[in-house]
């Protein structure tokens, strides 16, 4: 969502690396919210991290943010302008010429 719509993020060209801590969750070892069937392309995204996993967090965050900047990004995408990026722009320019770029699964077409 940040990526599509904060204007700052395409033309400042920020670099978005998502993660998730859950700090009140433990993982275990074959977790369920960790089953590569299911959320296998999300999780390589953005890495899940539990109340267990902190060291392994600050490693994730050590490999991007290297030195502070006075919460300069920060303020750009705060306070960046809503606009649809590029890439979106053009991702609804080919749905409205017919391209299927989302493909519903049964039961989101029932729910129409």
């Amino acid at each position: 969502m940040i990526e599509d719509f904060i204007e700052s993020v395409e033309t400042e060209n920020i670099g978005l690396y998502p993660c998730a801590f859950l700090h009140n969750y433990k993982l275990t070892p074959n977790d369920p919210i960790n089953d590569t069937d299911v959320y296998g392309e999300y999780v390589k995204y953005a890495p899940i991290f539990g109340k267990t996993d902190v060291e392994k967090l600050r490693s994730f965050i050590s490999q991007y943010i290297k030195y502070g900047d006075n919460r300069d990004i920060i303020y750009h995408i705060q306070n960046g302008k809503i606009r649809p990026s590029k890439r979106l722009q053009d991702t609804l320019l080919n749905m409205l010429k017919g391209n299927k770029e989302f493909m519903m699964i049964d039961e989101q077409k029932n729910c129409l």
